[in-house]
């Protein structure tokens, strides 16, 4: 015999439940959708017959049968558009249009032919040769400030340093390319983990020195931390370089507490380098700029600059064409961050921090010297000062270089 299969009650009650709780996301949905027009809102929906869908929707009172057995969105919009288009006598604020889909295939239609049309006549007239001598000037069209395309609109001096140490590399002119060779050393035996390098040492460090206190700093490095000073009591201290250290490691604990250097940044920090700044010359003289508000850290600037002079700097040859002259009357704007500079005397000392490790001073100086000059120029043009001296410190020699 057949078999039947009649949901339970229990069935049907919870099929019921979860169609009102679908149909009442739609509703949430479809009045976030109407309501964020700021001046016109254009719906448009399709049905198989529209004079029985709106003679239906006339009819629809917007009661709970009505909403739940809406089909589609229109079911919810409709019934108060034909209300308002009934009492306004066809006005209102919506304005109801029925398209055909005859009407649609119409205009596709009408759109096809007339493109047809033009090419037909495009081609007629290119036979003639008539228009040929109106469509030279549009081919051969050559767009007049070609040579500022390449030009950018801002660039930042760690991009000029790159383009310019390219460049050197470039003129050196080696006999032969050695192979860079990278040694297989395993991390646990470096004793570095690889986030412990390059980029984010110098972050680390540029971030104390940003916030550093260097009254502050000084005088902890000074006294060794409370803790060393009392090994040193009972005849347990250490050498007075390492009480330094000890002392500034208590004051990279304290900006670890106050929020602001974070652990990762203080394990890449190493004390002895802070304390050899601070009792470098550069660092008193920059501890008494401190003391007397007169040191500014992490300065931006924005410098225009003539396109012309980065394409020198950069060794572009003029290539005859005289877009050369288009670029020479274009300006650049360079942007940067200086690390440091403080009055003294009325005139200006810059100074930039470096923790590359490099073999020798010489190749710092020259990697940033560009830069320098920037960071120079920059603050004589804003300033309207004098810049009387230009240092890199190097944190790998512990010791800062005048350009």
């Amino acid at each position: 015999g057949r078999r039947l299969r009649i949901p339970t009650l229990f069935r049907r009650a919870i099929q019921r439940k979860m169609r009102e709780e679908m149909l009442g996301e739609e509703l949430r949905v479809l009045y976030v959708a109407l309501t964020r027009a700021k001046e016109k809102l254009i719906l448009t929906g399709t049905v198989k017959d529209a004079e029985q869908s709106i003679g239906r929707w006339a009819q629809m009172q917007m009661s709970f049968a009505d909403r739940f057995g809406a089909s589609s969105a229109l079911d919810f919009v409709m019934p108060a558009v034909c209300r308002q288009e009934e009492g306004a006598g066809g006005g209102g604020d919506f304005q109801l249009r029925i398209v055909r889909a005859q009407e649609l295939v119409w205009e596709e239609v009408q759109e096809q032919a007339e493109g047809g049309l033009w090419a037909r006549r495009l081609r007629q007239e290119l036979l003639r040769g008539g228009g040929k001598s109106a469509l030279e000037p549009l081919l051969q069209y050559v767009y007049p400030w070609e040579g500022k395309t390449p030009l950018p609109v801002k660039l930042t001096v760690s991009e000029l340093k790159r383009q310019q140490q390219k460049l050197l590399d470039e003129l050196a002119g080696r006999l032969y390319e050695e192979p860079e060779v990278t040694p297989l050393i395993p991390q646990f035996i470096a004793g570095q983990q690889p986030s412990e390098q390059g980029a984010a040492r110098g972050d680390a460090y540029h971030r104390l020195l940003e916030h550093m206190d260097f009254q502050e700093a000084a005088a902890m490095a000074a006294e060794g931390g409370q803790e060393a000073g009392q090994s040193q009591e009972t005849g347990q201290g250490q050498e007075a370089g390492q009480s330094q250290e000890a002392g500034m490691r208590a004051y990279l604990a304290k900006l670890g507490r106050e929020g602001v250097l974070s652990e990762r940044e203080r394990r890449l920090i190493a004390p002895v380098d802070i304390c050899r700044l601070l009792e470098s010359e550069l660092g008193r003289r920059m501890a008494q700029a401190s003391s007397a508000g007169l040191l500014f850290r992490e300065q931006p600037f924005v410098l225009a600059v003539p396109a012309s002079q980065l394409a020198a700097q950069a060794g572009e040859e003029p290539d005859g064409t005289g877009q050369e002259e288009m670029v020479q009357k274009e300006t650049i704007l360079i942007q940067g961050i200086i690390d440091a500079f403080f009055y003294e005397g009325g005139d200006i000392v810059l100074l930039d921090y470096k923790t590359d490790r490099v073999s020798a001073p010489s190749v710092l100086l020259e990697r940033y010297r560009p830069q320098l000059a920037y960071y120079k120029r920059a603050l004589e043009q804003i300033t309207g000062r004098k810049v009387k001296e230009t240092y890199v410190y190097s944190f790998t020699f512990g010791e800062a270089f005048l350009l």
